[in-house]
Formats: structure tokens, C-alpha cells, sequence
């Protein structure tokens, strides 16, 4: 290991860096393995430009094993090369691991066995999937909802189905007659031109698109969940206010004294247009508010 002037060696300051850009990105860092330098290769430089800025460059072994074994969980993995994680399997046996991988080359049936040992998902970039440019796919990766946007994909026509990957290298599988469906007033959905774009909001087979959050919508429930708590908390009526202050008081829909649960909860979905003065004063006065606040919070 060289010197640098400061007198600091080159590994490291490397490490230095790895650090703070771990503590930059947080749960959402991005490891970019390359102990064998191919970012210097002419082919890999314009993805490795693209990703450098957002990812924490792993370029020798020890740092790789430090950082495999220490990583949050769920962390993104990223080589130009499988052969850069061979170390793995001549240090560490067993590893019960939900990290994530993306390989931008192609992986042979047996490494990717091994593979499958340290990832819970392994991503080959040469499978027959369509992905987002560099510039996009690096902002991806790194972005907070990178689980709600879309890298690539595969259309496969024997089994009818999309195949598409999220920022976080999960697998999502959507039925091929869900596309034809939405696509029965608009332009007609072609699976020959399956396409990711627009930073990996919009899946389009041909002149057909759909946005992420409508497919996730559909097709995940956790998602589902949390865009239906979301637009809750976005939803500005006397009804949806009145709910989240009854849930901050911690108070059940049966707390009101001569107000009955249905009529709470319908008010509550604004069912009822115009709720009677004594219903409002009487739900203002169990929430200890000002009658005229109650559509405030």
C-alpha cells in the first residue's frame, strides 16, 4: 500500500470514503464491487461515470468482506462482473442475506448457485431484459423510493406474463392480460416493444403505458396499503380531518358518547354531506377542539 503526501495510504483513504458515503445514503447505499478494476476498462466507463457519484466502490477483498457482512439490510449490490464475489465463497460458508444484486454482465448456471447463497435476489443485465439507460438506472438505485419505481424488465409470451424488476431488484410478475385490459380504449399494447422509462416511472409496450403506481397499486399490497394511508393524510375534507384526530386522541369510533360507530365512520368516509350542528359539536367537544377546527387537522 503507497503513501499518499498527507500520509495516509491509499486503502485508507479509500475506506474513508466508503464511510461517508455509507452515512450519505443510509439504508439506501449502493455497493459497487470492482476488485478488478474493469472501470477502467474503456467498455465500463460510461456505466461506471453514470453510477460512481452514487455508490460506494468496493475495490479489493478486504473491503468487500468488511462491508458484506456490515451492510444494512437489503443493500443493493452492483459488478460489472460475477468473479468480483469469489472471495465470498472462500471466506464465508453460510450467510443468511436479503442483499440484492445486479450484474452487468452474464452469469454462468453454476456461479449464479453460488451466488444465490449471499443474495436473496441475483440480477444478470445479458437475460433477455430491457433496462434503463445508465443515467437513469443509477438514479434509481439510489433514489428513497427506488421500491416504487421500475429498472427493467421481460415480457414472457409463452406464459403470458411481465416480468419487471424494481430499484430494489425485487421481482414483481404481472399478468400480460392486465396490459391488454387497460389498453382496450388507448392505444393497443404491444409485448414486442416492452420498454422501462421515464427514471422508472412508465412501463410501455409499444405506444401502450402504464405508470408504476398503477401497477404496483394492482398488483401490491403493501403498496396498495401504504398509498391508501398516504392519500389519507393528503386528504384535506371535514370527514378525513375529523379521522386523524380521532386517532391521535387514541379514541375508537364507539367513544362518542350518543353518536353511534356507523354514523362516526360514515362521516369520517363523508358519507354524510352536511353532518347535523349537535353531531359536530357533540364530536368537537369529545375531541376537545373548537367545533370551527374540526376540519383543520
Amino acid at each position: 500500500m503507497m503513501k499518499t503526501s498527507s500520509g495516509v495510504t491509499k486503502r485508507s483513504a479509500s475506506r474513508s470514503e466508503r464511510s461517508k458515503r455509507e452515512m450519505r445514503f443510509g439504508s439506501h447505499c449502493v455497493y459497487f464491487v470492482d476488485t478488478q478494476r474493469k472501470r477502467r476498462q474503456k467498455k465500463s466507463q460510461r456505466l461506471w461515470k453514470a453510477v460512481c457519484r452514487h455508490t460506494c466502490l468496493l475495490d479489493n477483498d478486504d473491503d468487500l468482506l468488511s462491508s458484506f457482512q456490515h451492510a444494512s439490510p437489503r443493500s443493493i449490490w452492483l459488478s460489472f462482473d460475477s468473479s468480483a464475489f469469489s472471495s465470498l465463497a472462500n471466506h464465508i460458508s453460510v450467510f443468511q442475506s436479503e442483499h440484492r444484486l445486479l450484474v452487468f454482465s452474464e452469469v454462468a448456471e453454476a456461479t449464479r448457485h453460488v451466488l444465490n447463497v449471499y443474495f436473496r435476489h441475483v440480477l444478470a443485465a445479458k437475460e433477455a431484459i430491457s433496462y434503463l439507460d445508465a443515467k437513469e438506472l443509477a438514479e434509481v438505485l439510489v433514489a428513497p423510493n427506488r421500491a416504487d419505481l421500475f429498472i427493467g424488465g421481460t415480457v414472457d409470451m409463452k406464459d403470458e406474463a411481465v416480468v419487471l424488476y424494481r430499484g430494489t431488484i425485487d421481482p414483481l410478475v404481472v399478468p400480460l392480460a392486465w396490459f391488454v385490459g387497460q389498453s382496450s380504449s388507448s392505444p393497443k399494447a404491444d409485448p414486442q416493444k416492452f420498454q422501462v422509462s421515464d427514471f422508472g416511472q412508465t412501463v410501455k409496450l409499444g405506444e401502450f403505458e402504464a405508470a408504476s403506481d398503477a401497477i404496483l397499486y394492482e398488483f401490491d399490497s403493501d403498496f396498495r396499503r401504504r398509498r391508501k394511508k398516504e392519500l389519507l393524510k393528503e386528504d384535506k375534507s371535514l370527514g378525513a380531518s375529523i379521522r386523524r384526530l380521532r386517532l391521535q386522541k387514541n379514541l375508537r369510533r364507539d367513544d362518542f358518547p350518543g353518536i353511534s360507530a356507523k354514523t362516526i365512520a360514515r362521516i369520517e368516509r363523508n358519507e354524510i354531506g352536511a353532518p347535523q350542528a349537535h353531531t359536530l359539536a357533540a364530536i368537537a367537544s369529545r375531541l376537545d377542539v373548537k367545533e370551527s377546527d374540526l376540519g383543520s387537522y
